[in-house]
């Protein structure tokens, strides 16, 4: 079944050319699993995942409720971050992404994320 979620999740990154990377980690931004080009290998190191979800987490914080999603643009990528319930989603994008294509792979990888959910117990 893990494997089967890896083929999807490749086929998520090879379905849009402008996507570079995703990243599937726990809420303890230990990754999970990743697929990625080489274009993104560094914005998907263990520090940045890590300050992904000390982001996500900071809104619990605040007491504005739970962070569903955070996008960031910077000067060569585009980054969504998605708090699912079991994990963390990271996707990264070329700078001509439009968020709105990132965010459109939401369902498909919240649907990997309770099959790989349900492989676990």
């Amino acid at each position: 079944m893990e494997n089967g979620v890896s083929q999807r999740l490749n086929a998520l990154l090879k379905r849009d050319p402008d996507v570079l990377g995703i990243v599937l980690a726990d809420h303890d931004a230990v990754p999970v699993m990743s697929v990625y080009n080489e274009d993104c290998r560094d914005t998907l190191s263990t520090q940045y995942i890590s300050n992904c979800v000390a982001l996500l987490k900071y809104g619990d914080k605040l007491g504005t409720g739970s962070t569903n999603r955070i996008l960031m643009t910077y000067s060569k990528q585009v980054v969504v971050c998605i708090n699912a319930k079991q994990c963390i989603a990271i996707i990264v994008g070329k700078k001509s992404t439009s968020l709105g294509n990132l965010l459109s792979l939401e369902p498909d990888i919240k649907t990997m994320i309770m099959s790989l959910s349900m492989l676990t117990g």
